[in-house]
């Protein structure tokens, strides 16, 4: 009879070890794949022991993850069709290792790709009209210097030499001493508004002339 009882409580002990040892490795198993970028990864656990309870906690934040990155994914393409829609494009630059990140609008603005230009502070300087980079440069340092912010109209000149005319706004993003780190700000193609001007202050010259 004693031996049948410590055959049951080992065989008991061996199922509830086997069964915890299952758990655990679910568990390493869906951390593994989240980390790998599969938010589809569940540990689809059950029960009410406290492996269980883990797991599912587990999978409702692996489901509050997956719903955040598709509400940000959701509002980035919102934002690239708002961009598109309004010939503007965003770029943020960090001054201290010298990156500038370009938004897709802005390459297209420009008339260059992301395969063919990689965006840095001295080829955007390439892409301005000779006779406006001047001013866009004194513009640049001094709000690298003071923080102050910026809105200047300036041509740029694009890979087919075809020439637009940008408004471009920047303002500085400054460390918690302080100290200015990045540059943000935005491209506005206001190529057509520009001519439209153009064309109305001919127009209005031509009549006070007649």
């Amino acid at each position: 009879f004693v031996g049948v009882r410590l055959l049951v409580a080992l065989l008991g002990w061996f199922l509830s070890h086997r069964l915890v040892t299952r758990r655990m490795d679910r568990l390493l198993q869906t951390t593994r794949r989240l980390g790998q970028g599969n938010l589809d990864a569940r540990t689809g656990l059950s029960g009410r022991d406290e492996l269980a309870r883990l797991g599912q906690d587990f999978d409702r934040m692996a489901e509050q993850i997956q719903a955040a990155r598709r509400t940000v994914e959701d509002n980035a393409e919102r934002l690239e069709r708002a961009q598109s829609m309004g010939q503007m494009g965003d770029w943020e630059w960090d001054v201290q290792t010298g990156t500038l990140h370009w938004s897709p609008q802005l390459y297209r603005i420009f008339g260059v790709s992301p395969e063919s230009f990689t965006p840095s502070y001295d080829g955007y300087l390439g892409l301005v009209h000779p006779e406006d980079r001047p001013a866009l440069l004194a513009t640049v340092e001094a709000a690298r210097s003071s923080g102050e912010p910026y809105t200047l109209d300036h041509r740029i000149v694009q890979p087919d030499g075809s020439i637009r005319v940008i408004q471009s706004q920047g303002e500085a993003l400054r460390d918690a001493d302080g100290r200015i780190i990045k540059l943000r700000g935005t491209g506005l193609d206001v190529t057509e508004r520009k001519q439209a001007e153009a064309a109305l202050f001919e127009a209005k010259e031509r009549a006070l002339v007649t």
